[in-house]
């Protein structure tokens, strides 16, 4: 198996990442503590934000918007959280205690169907601090919830850049992460890898279905997916369907390794001995990153790992596709 790892920080287990992934479904919500027009954020005093993000896409955007010092606090199982922040509980279950200690200015998550907490919104219009969420699941959800965008029923929703007034830098980061998704694009047009088969899970398998985020990675980055359209989001497959799939390349997709392997089990043991292709041709690629499951302003690193997998080849073409480009005006990112 060929493993290829991204930078690694000694996070927290990243397993309520995978879950929150999962679970989330289309539904879009951005609100402040009071229905209608936000009011103005409580600060500490000396004008400063002082951010909690129960989202770990949102925690990657404040990072790449040069925020890191601003965030007091995070999920407990946020796998790109500064160091030192404190944890608040995660999506599931919010520590409010913790939360009200840390009096924040800010508040984002990612509420799914179920909408934002009452509770949460009880006590942001108690203390006067807003919330904000949004439902991240493709490559689209994530930069409209950096820098806003009209939803479907046309009333503006408010990205993380206008709620927190940095309109133009969060537009900028927008359009960077946008422009070196599209160059990697450029790269896989005229020749994709087929019957590419994505497994964020070893046990279950974990399948990677249409209609998420790193479904439209692995086209950006030169692969078809082997899951047809209409197959779930996250399906969970038994050996027998992996086989039936024939997949010609599988990809490992996780932000730890130590949440997928055994390293007496290797993945490619696992699938060792029934013919499949990938297996047979020696195409079983990891890609372990703690920003690999997050749809977020890190999605070129993980398009740019999925490409260099499935096309070796074209390694250095997709180094330079990645290269920071020049911003004449200044530039959000940190």
């Amino acid at each position: 198996m060929n493993t290829v790892t991204g930078s690694q920080h000694d996070r927290r287990n990243a397993a309520t990442t995978l879950a929150c992934l999962v679970m989330l479904t289309s539904f879009a919500t951005s609100l402040s503590c009071r229905r209608g027009s936000p009011p103005p954020a409580a600060t500490d005093g000396a004008g400063a934000r002082r951010i909690v993000s129960l989202a770990p896409s949102v925690t990657q955007m404040l990072l790449d918007l040069g925020l890191e010092r601003e965030i007091v606090g995070a999920g407990a199982h946020d796998p790109v959280a500064p160091r030192g922040v404190r944890a608040v509980g995660d999506l599931f279950q919010i520590d409010f205690e913790a939360l009200d200690a840390l009096a924040p200015t800010h508040v984002f998550l990612q509420p799914g169907r179920s909408g934002v907490p009452p509770r949460l919104e009880a006590l942001a219009v108690e203390r006067g601090f807003v919330v904000a969420g949004y439902d991240i699941e493709t490559v689209d959800d994530a930069l409209d919830a950096l820098a806003g965008a009209e939803v479907a029923t046309g009333s503006a929703t408010p990205g993380v850049g206008a709620t927190l007034g940095l309109d133009d830098a969060a537009r900028r980061l927008a359009t960077a992460t946008r422009g070196a998704l599209e160059r990697l694009r450029t790269l896989g047009d005229g020749n994709p890898v087929d019957r590419v088969l994505v497994l964020v899970g070893i046990q279950p398998i974990t399948a990677v279905g249409p209609g998420t985020f790193l479904d439209e990675i692995v086209t950006i980055a030169g692969g078809r997916n082997v899951l047809p359209r209409g197959a779930t989001r996250y399906p969970v497959l038994d050996l027998e369907r992996v086989v039936t799939l024939a997949p010609r390349v599988i990809l490992i997709v996780h932000s730890t390794t130590g949440q997928m392997l055994d390293a007496s089990t290797p993945p490619a043991r696992i699938f060792a001995g029934l013919g499949i292709p990938a297996v047979e041709s020696g195409r079983v690629h990891a890609v372990f990153d703690e920003v690999a499951l997050l749809p977020s302003t890190s999605m070129p690193r993980v398009a740019g790992a999925i490409a260099r997998a499935l096309h070796p080849e074209r390694a250095a073409a997709v180094d330079a596709a990645l290269a920071p480009r020049a911003e004449p005006d200044g530039s959000g990112g940190r």
